[in-house]
């Protein structure tokens, strides 16, 4: 019975221990914790925020460019010319109406058009907003003598952000768009 006893009291006085370590772990962190929260209150206090505060940097995503393409392909499969040129910003492109007229001119000769997308890498490059994609289309042309027409290339695409979204403001090769070869 004397051993028993002995083995619940050495069973208690370990028990106690764990308990007092646990409790010392419980009481540091809490310590930790009040000095962060008053350092923090402190520097609050020194550095009050700006009126004004700097909005954070747009950064442009492979779904921000995943949109554009998909509003330029369904634009070109569904024959919507101005749901295609909706993904550009004319006016900030270089030659945008000259763009414009290729687009309407390749709409207005082809008949059937598939387009497959995949690869979209975006990102911000010198502050501008850049994506590459690998573009495949195929084009029936209207003219039933002419021969259907596949293209594949890697776009480069440049955007800018608008109230109204991103938009592209430069896209090459642009010679993408006609029914010629690029």
């Amino acid at each position: 019975m004397a051993g028993k006893g002995v083995n619940v009291a050495c069973e208690l006085k370990s028990t106690l221990s764990v308990h007092a370590v646990l409790v010392s772990a419980v009481l540091l962190a809490l310590v930790s914790i009040t000095s962060a929260t008053w350092a923090s209150v402190g520097a609050g206090a020194q550095g009050a925020p700006s009126p004004h505060p700097t909005p954070p940097p747009e950064v442009f995503t492979t779904r921000d460019a995943a949109k554009l393409l998909e509003q330029i392909g369904s634009g070109l499969v569904e024959h919507n010319r101005q749901g295609t040129l909706a993904a550009f910003d004319l006016a900030r492109m270089t030659d945008g109406q000259l763009f414009e007229q290729q687009i309407t001119s390749f709409l207005a000769h082809t008949g059937i058009i598939r387009v497959h997308y995949n690869g979209i890498e975006a990102g911000m490059e010198e502050g501008n907003a850049v994506a590459t994609v690998d573009f495949e289309m195929d084009a029936e042309p209207r003219d039933e003598n002419l021969p259907p027409v596949r293209k594949q290339a890697r776009l480069h695409l440049v955007a800018e952000k608008t109230d109204a979204g991103w938009k592209l403001i430069d896209f090459e090769p642009r010679s993408f768009f006609s029914l010629g070869q690029p």
